[in-house]
């Protein structure tokens, strides 16, 4: 998983290095909230003050369960939500949907989810001090390909932040130049 997250993510001057926990992984599992508020709950057992302590930018919770509440496959504090920017959470197990927990599957959720953290977007538009989208889709070859931003899970997404016409993508496509702009913000969080 780690390994197809920094395929892109090294490309953009960031390296996921995973540090392994599972101290506390059958108190977490056997917590009721886990199902309906996993960031939440993953926080409650993982807060701020371990992740410093482990010098560690962002925590990620890989779930082993298909949520039955409201989060998807995937759910992230996001970089603009302070209580929780530097959690994401990931589904490992088989959906009802198109979304069948193969290694692909997991990593596109994964990178997904970390990429909001550094403040990567779905369909939005750019806000007010940006002159670039942060697009999620392109158009290459007379077809429309998805990026690991799409809002929906896809299993057609590439395992990319932007387009692949070059190392920032194109003026439309510019996730990656997102996260380059953010990477020091997110290293400053411990």
């Amino acid at each position: 998983m780690i390994q197809y997250c920094n395929y892109d993510f090294n490309t953009l001057g960031v390296n996921i290095v995973p540090i392994y926990d599972t101290s506390k992984a059958q108190q977490l599992s056997n917590d009721p909230q886990i199902i309906n508020s996993s960031l939440s709950t993953f926080k409650k057992y993982f807060p701020e003050s371990y992740l410093n302590s482990k010098s560690a930018d962002l925590g990620l919770y890989l779930g082993g369960y298909d949520s039955i509440e409201f989060e998807g496959v995937g759910s992230s504090g996001g970089y603009d939500f302070p209580c929780l920017c530097r959690y994401a959470w990931a589904q490992m197990a088989d959906d009802p949907s198109t979304y069948d927990a193969v290694l692909k599957d997991r990593a596109v959720v994964t990178m997904h989810e970390l990429g909001h953290a550094f403040d990567a977007a779905h369909e939005y538009a750019p806000n007010q001090t940006e002159t670039y989208t942060r697009a999620y889709q392109f158009y290459e070859h007379n077809r429309y390909y998805q990026t690991v931003m799409w809002g929906c899970f896809m299993k057609t997404a590439w395992l990319q932040f932007s387009a692949n016409d070059g190392f920032y993508g194109d003026a439309n496509h510019d996730n990656s130049r997102r996260i380059t702009e953010t990477k020091g913000v997110v290293a400053s969080y411990c």
